[in-house]
């Protein structure tokens, strides 16, 4: 036949007699089963010899925890199990007493690095005796252990303020330092821009967020002179690139413009307005960390520094030459002052070379030659008895100046020079046949000057024409403007101002112009600008009205109960109000800081309504912290202590969910502890009394055990003695 298995077994128990669960229990079979069978033993005396004889001490323990059931059903019923001793009795109420008093003084006690450890020494000590004190006492040691308690937690909360508040200034410091990180990386940013319209926005953004947090970290921690003057300067440095940027346009766009300027000697000036600009445009980029700095940036720096080395060049090249003219000249005078006529005049052909080679003479040197020209003259006059020798001296000048080099300008003043000595000369008398000489040369010699003229004259037509042209287009585009109607918001307003700007700039381009001719064309092109800026003024001003109302709508949400709607609504305005045009520069900072204060401000209410939401939670949270770590204390109480415990629990629970609301990334986990804490009570208040049950029985067993020896000792004196001893084991056991 096939054995039964083991689940088999356990299923027949009940159905078996005493004898057959007896003989399990005292057999040989898994250790499982026999304690299985003691759970179905109603026999006392057999329950009895388990719990105190039997070799298996869970086969005691089972034995005591089905005794205890019986005793719990009816089924065994006990008189007496000891009695009291009263000596013992006295001592341990007289520790009672000391250990109250010493938790009473100990609970006043200001905290200490041994307030902990002795406190928990005396609290475990009253753990021990707590079930044989009175009621008076045990409120008094409670009330004393409660004490501690709080100075213990005062202590530990104060030890987290401090670390909170050292966190929160650890945070803003590092705030602030990675604020003016970030404005140096934007600055750079805009510098590499090629002028990309979201790019630069969103540069704008953030620059403002990096402001914002700046000023919230400021508000947490003090900030440094130097930090504070590292910040200002990235700041502004922001702002001054941000408006020249929206000025000048990009630096590849200044760099580009470089580039399409020639190098001759019309448009040095040109360059160098647009060399200045750059120069202005670079000088932000100075604060810069060198690791940061944009490649663009080292390229303009290159360009500039070339430049401004060609021009100390030219400079010093112009110094030398004037200064030798200036020498030349002071030798001439010295020649002049002596009556050397000859040495002079060759000084002054020797000067007349140098002068050719300079571009453009300085008003003080053309001065001083006119001056040494004239001295020259008058000791040439006195040198001369007739006036034929000076006006054939004349011709053989202006003989020269036919193949003269010197620049048209230079050339056209000298043939002047020359008329008008022939002039002076010629006052009283004329040599017909010497003047048509004279003259014949100097057509000649002015040739090269009035092909230079004539190419004056052309230029200044043809930029009266391109005058004409651009003033023709200009009227084209401002009458093909919907100006009036709902036309109107289709006009790229920004398109318009800045076409005033580049249009004044190709008017200036086209120069030098006719001054008669002008002054017509000139009229036309200034009504237009008046026209254009009229129209683009009442537009900024409609822009102005708009953000002032927009500035209302967010002072009106400063009353609005609901701050985190008026916080969504405030988002909303900022991005209409990015959506509205350019309004007058007079009027566009202070609207936007009536704007941003106004923002602040509503952000500010919304911030503390956070802060007090927020320390409202938390202050629900402690509650609920105090009732889990009071349920946990209960717990881990023992004996009568924690069995008083269950009521205080019971108010535990109904507190716990009248707490309302905790903070989201706390509830679950406070909810959880909670009820751990509760069931870890229920637990231990399970095994308490089960606990309690068995121990009744195994200190009865023990009693009865030393009174069976005793009735068995044949020695009178001994017998006393064991009756003693179980006496007292019963009174400490009570």
């Amino acid at each position: 036949m096939k054995p039964k298995t083991l689940e088999q077994r356990l299923a027949e128990l009940p159905t078996l007699s005493m004898e057959a669960l007896t003989l399990i229990i005292e057999g040989d079979d898994p250790e499982s089963l026999r304690i299985a069978a003691v759970a179905h033993i109603v026999d006392s005396p057999v329950l009895t010899a388990l719990a105190v004889a039997n070799d298996s001490l869970k086969l005691q323990q089972a034995a005591k925890i089905r005794i205890a059931s019986l005793i719990d059903d009816g089924s065994i019923v006990v008189d007496e199990f000891s009695r009291r001793d009263m000596d013992s009795l006295v001592q341990i109420q007289a520790d009672i007493g000391d250990l109250c008093e010493r938790l009473e003084a100990h609970s006043k006690r200001p905290f200490d690095k041994q307030f902990v450890g002795r406190a928990t020494r005396m609290i475990a000590a009253w753990a021990d005796l707590e079930s044989a004190s009175s009621e008076p006492l045990k409120s008094q040691s409670q009330l004393a252990i409660a004490l501690c308690q709080q100075t213990i937690e005062t202590h530990e909360l104060e030890l987290a303020t401090v670390a909170a508040t050292k966190a929160t200034n650890e945070a803003a410091e590092a705030s602030i330092n990675g604020v003016v990180d970030q404005l140096h990386r934007l600055l750079s940013q805009l510098y590499a821009s090629d002028g990309n319209a979201e790019e630069v926005a969103g540069i704008v953004l953030a620059h403002q967020h990096q402001v914002e947090q700046w000023n919230q970290a400021k508000a947490i921690v003090a900030v440094n002179n130097s930090a504070m003057k590292t910040f200002t300067l990235a700041n502004e440095g922001m702002k001054l690139q941000m408006q020249l940027f929206n000025e000048q346009g990009s630096l590849q766009t200044q760099l580009t413009l470089l580039a399409s300027i020639p190098t001759d000697a019309e448009t040095d000036e040109k360059a160098q307005v647009a060399f200045k600009s750059l120069k202005a445009q670079l000088q932000t980029a100075n604060i810069l960390p060198s690791n940061i700095v944009p490649t663009l940036v080292l390229d303009a720096r290159k360009i500039l520094a070339k430049n401004d080395q060609y021009w100390a060049d030219k400079k010093k090249v112009d110094i030398d030459r004037e200064r030798h003219i200036n020498a030349l000249i002071s030798q001439a005078n010295q020649a002049l002052q002596k009556g050397l006529s000859r040495d002079a005049a060759g000084i002054r052909r020797t000067l007349e070379r140098k002068l050719g080679a300079l571009e453009k003479l300085p008003t003080a040197i053309t001065a001083k030659v006119e001056q040494l020209d004239e001295a020259l003259s008058k000791l040439l006059d006195w040198k001369n008895f007739a006036v034929e020798p000076k006006q054939q001296e004349l011709i053989d000048q202006m003989q020269v100046l036919t193949e003269s080099q010197d620049n048209p300008e230079a050339l056209a003043s000298k043939i002047r020079r020359l008329q008008d000595q022939w002039k002076s000369l010629s006052k009283d008398s004329q040599d017909q046949q010497m003047w048509e000489v004279f003259h014949k040369l100097a057509e000649q010699a002015y040739q090269p000057c009035k092909v230079y003229y004539d190419q004056k004259s052309e230029i200044r037509r043809s930029n009266i024409e391109k005058r004409r042209t651009l003033v023709s287009q200009l009227n084209d585009d401002v009458t093909a403007q919907p100006w009036e109607g709902n036309g109107a918001e289709s006009i790229d307003w920004k398109l318009a101002e800045k076409l005033i700007g580049t249009a004044i700039r190709e008017w200036q381009s086209y120069a030098p112009t006719d001054r008669d001719a002008n002054k017509p064309v000139q009229k036309k092109f200034d009504r237009l600008l008046d026209s254009l800026r009229s129209k683009l003024s009442a537009h900024q001003q409609q822009n102005a009205e708009r953000k002032q109302q927009l500035i209302a709508q967010v002072d009106a949400l400063l009353e609005n109960s609901d701050k985190r709607a008026a916080t969504e609504k405030v988002k909303q305005l900022q991005a209409q109000w990015q959506k509205v045009g350019v309004v007058p520069r007079k009027q566009e900072q202070k609207l936007w800081r009536l704007f941003r204060a106004s923002c602040d401000a509503v952000f500010a209410q919304r911030h503390q309504q956070s802060v007090e939401f927020k320390a409202e939670l938390n202050t629900r949270k402690g509650v609920a912290e105090e009732l889990i770590k009071e349920v946990l204390t209960l717990g881990a109480l023992s004996g009568k202590a924690l069995l008083d415990g269950r009521t205080r629990v019971t108010e535990c629970k109904r507190e716990f969910s009248a707490v309302g609301n905790l903070p989201k990334a706390a509830v679950a986990s406070i909810s959880q502890r909670f009820q751990s804490a509760v069931t870890a009570f229920d637990t231990a208040i399970t095994n308490q009394i089960a606990q309690a049950k068995l121990q009744l029985w195994d200190n009865l067993f023990t009693a009865s055990a030393m009174i069976g020896l005793a009735q068995t000792t044949s020695d009178e004196s001994a017998s006393d003695a064991l009756l003693t001893k179980a006496q007292d084991f019963m009174a400490s056991v009570e």
